[in-house]
C-alpha cells in the first residue's frame, strides 16, 4: 500500500496551541541563534546535510504561553518540539531518524527534535515547483505539486525532503500513531498523492476551515477568534514612557496568567494577541469566543489596575482584525 506524505505543522491559527520560544539562545556553531543550527548553512547546496548536535547540547530555556496539555508546539516556528508524552509514545520513529533534544521549560518536560534523515524521492521533472539552480537535481524554495517515486516512500516515517530543507514531513504511519494516541497540536498538510494540477495548499485551506477551531466557551462551542476586546490605556504624552511601558508589560502578563488554561476540556475565555500604540494611547488586543463573557471574567482584574487615567474597554462582535465589526463602549 502507497502511503501519502504530509508536511509536519503546528496548529497556527487556535491560541490555545501557541508555540514556544527561544529567546536569545546562540547557535552551537556561531552562527546566531539557535534555531539556525537546525537548518544547513546554504539552503541551496544539493549536498547539504543537517548537523548533530547532540554532543555540544544542553538544555536551552524557552518561553512562551503555551499550554501543558499541548504535545507539539514547535519553535521558530517550523522546528518539531514534542511534549514527554508524545515522545514516548513516538519514540521508535523518532529515534531512528533524529535526534530528541532537552529543553528546560516551565510547563513540562518537552523535547526539541532535529530531523536527520533525508530522502531523495520526488521525481523533479514532474513536480510543479520554483527551483534555486537551472540544472537539475537542485533544491527548491517551494513545490506547489509533488510528484513522489512510490517505491522510494516505502518504510519511511519521520523526514526532510533534500529539496526542501527546513521542512519536515511524515507519512501515514505517523499520523496514525499519533491519532491512537490521541496527540493533540498536531497539524498534518496532505502534500502527496494528489491528482496532477491539484495545488496542496488550496486543499489544506479548505480543510482548515472546514475543521474550524472550536472551543468550550460559557455560552457553548464557539469558533474561538469569533469575537474580540480591546482595552485602551490613554498616555500621559503622546510618547509612552518606560515606566508605562513597564506598566503595560505587567499588564500583559496578568493578562496571560488569567486567561491560560490547563486542559482543552476547560472553559475558554480569551487570549491576548498584542499591543499597539500610538496618538496618546496604548491598546492591548484580545481575541475571544464571547466577549461578553470575557469582560465578566475580567472585570475584577480591569477595576483593580492603577493607571492614572481610566482604561476604555470596548467590545467586538467580529474578529479582532475585522474592521467592519460593531464596537460598543463597556461599562467596567
Amino acid at each position: 500500500m502507497t502511503e501519502s506524505i504530509f508536511e509536519l505543522l503546528r496548529i497556527t491559527d487556535n491560541p490555545i496551541y501557541e508555540g514556544f520560544g527561544t529567546g536569545d539562545a546562540p547557535s552551537l556553531f556561531g552562527r546566531g541563534k539557535i534555531t539556525d543550527d537546525f537548518y544547513p548553512t546554504v539552503r541551496s547546496d544539493w549536498n547539504w546535510t543537517p548537523k548533530i548536535l547532540t554532543p555540544l547540547w544542553k538544555p536551552i530555556r524557552v518561553v512562551g504561553r503555551v499550554r501543558p496539555f499541548n504535545d507539539f508546539p514547535c519553535m521558530a516556528p517550523t522546528i518539531p518540539v514534542f511534549s514527554k508524552r508524545a515522545v514516548d509514545g513516538l519514540r521508535d520513529y523518532l529515534e531512528p531518524n533524529g535526534e530528541i533534544l532537552p529543553l528546560d521549560s516551565n510547563v513540562g518536560e518537552y523535547f526539541a527534535f532535529n530531523c536527520t534523515t533525508v530522502v531523495e524521492i520526488l521525481d523533479q521533472g514532474k513536480c510543479v515547483a520554483n527551483w534555486s539552480g537551472e540544472r537539475r537535481p537542485a533544491t527548491a524554495n517551494w513545490i506547489k505539486w509533488f510528484s513522489v517515486i512510490p517505491e522510494r516512500a516505502i518504510g519511511l516515517t519521520i523526514f526532510h525532503l533534500r529539496e526542501l530543507c527546513n521542512r519536515v514531513f511524515v507519512t501515514d504511519q505517523f499520523v496514525q500513531r499519533v491519532q491512537l494516541l490521541r496527540l493533540n497540536g498536531f497539524d498534518f498538510v496532505k502534500v502527496w498523492p494528489f491528482p496532477e494540477g491539484v495545488d496542496y495548499l488550496l486543499k489544506n485551506s479548505e480543510r482548515r476551515r472546514q475543521r474550524g477551531n472550536r472551543v468550550r466557551s460559557v455560552s457553548g462551542i464557539k469558533e474561538v477568534k469569533s469575537e474580540s476586546m480591546t482595552i485602551d490605556f490613554p498616555l500621559m504624552s503622546s510618547k509612552i514612557s518606560l515606566e508605562e511601558k513597564k506598566t503595560i508589560a505587567r499588564f500583559q502578563d496578568e493578562l496571560d496568567a488569567l486567561l491560560i488554561t490547563h486542559s482543552e476540556d476547560e472553559v475558554y475565555f480569551g487570549n491576548l494577541e498584542g499591543r499597539t500604540t500610538g496618538k496618546g494611547k496604548t491598546r492591548l488586543v484580545l481575541s475571544c469566543p464571547d466577549c461578553k463573557a470575557l469582560l465578566e471574567k475580567l472585570r475584577p482584574w480591569l477595576i483593580s489596575l492603577e493607571w492614572p487615567a481610566k482604561p476604555l474597554v470596548y467590545l467586538r462582535h467580529g474578529s479582532w482584525d475585522d474592521t467592519n465589526a460593531e464596537e460598543i463602549l463597556a461599562s467596567v
